[in-house]
Formats: C-alpha cells, structure tokens, sequence
C-alpha cells in the first residue's frame, strides 16, 4: 500500500510525509510505538513526535501500549501517544480502558485547515456472560448509568477506568 508508512524510519516518514502533502489537504500520521503497560510517553516516543511535527504535520495518533497514555493539544498539534486498549482480553487496571478520540478538522474562508473541538470519550471493556455467552462489549466509562448485566465488581472497575483516564487525561475534554 502506497499510503502507508511501515516501520519507524524518519528519513522514510518524511519522504512520505511529502509525498501525501502533494495528494492531500491534510495529513495524519498513525505510529504503532511505545512501551507496553506504561501510562506516560517516553523519551524516543517524544522525539519521534517532535520531528514528525517538524516535518510539517499537526496530528499524530498512536498506539501500542495497551493502556492509555497522554493526549496533549497545544499550538494547534494534536499528539495522542496511546488511546489504550479498545477491545481486548486484557483484564487489569488501566488495560481494560481505551479512549476513543474526536476532533474536528476545518478549512476557514481563507483555505487554512485547522483543529478544533478536542475530546475524548472514555471506553471500558466488558468480557463476561450475557444471555449464557461469554460476550465482549465496549462501554461508555460512565459513572451514572451502567447496563442491568455488570454485576457490583464491573462498576467498581467502570468506575475506577473513568476516574483513571480523567486523571490521565486532565487537559483534554472528557464527553
């Protein structure tokens, strides 16, 4: 696939960073990288970061953790270096919990393209039996309304997986 960057080389990222410029309006990059099960970004993640912004992108989604790790948007770059586990097996703290990310990409009268309206909702993974099947469900972390099947243990843990990301994410909007 010609679209696609394949492995972690920023002489290749740049060069194809270029080449999307010259077919798109805009441009996102998608990196697969980080250390598993850690809640903060490292030094080669924001290094990685810092050039790819200097190559001229101002959104960049990443993933790999398996938990979630900080969403910062500042000067007009948006950086998510790990949304977390969005359906998974994985049934401990902080790996139960993803983030799904929302943003709006907007082009004003005078053709300059900006982000607006940053926010995250906050995800959990259900694994358990509904209707006599073992099921996976992605909730809503939400503290207010939990579906009739979580038993008293899964709210503790809904609830504990929307108090983390809340804390993990303190600067961005949680909806």
């Amino acid at each position: 696939m010609n679209f696609m960057i394949n492995i972690i080389d920023t002489n290749k990222i740049r060069k194809d960073i270029e080449r999307a410029k010259l077919i798109s309006d805009y441009v996102i990059v998608y990196l697969h990288f980080g250390e598993e099960y850690q809640r903060k970004a490292n030094f080669f993640q924001k290094e990685l970061v810092n050039k790819i912004f200097n190559y001229g992108v101002e959104v960049i989604i990443a993933s790999h953790p398996h938990v979630i790790q900080e969403i910062i948007f500042e000067n007009g770059k948006l950086i998510a270096y790990s949304l977390g586990n969005f359906l998974s097996n994985q049934r401990w703290r902080y790996s139960d919990a993803g983030a799904i990310l929302n943003f709006t990409i907007e082009k004003n009268d005078s053709n300059k393209i900006f982000i607006k309206d940053v926010y995250v909702k906050p995800t959990w993974v259900f694994k358990g039996k509904i209707n006599n099947r073992i099921q996976f469900r992605i909730l809503k972390a939400d503290t207010t309304n939990f579906p009739i099947y979580l038993n008293n243990e899964d709210k503790i843990k809904i609830k504990q997986a929307y108090s983390d990301t809340k804390q993990q994410l303190k600067n961005i909007k949680i909806n």
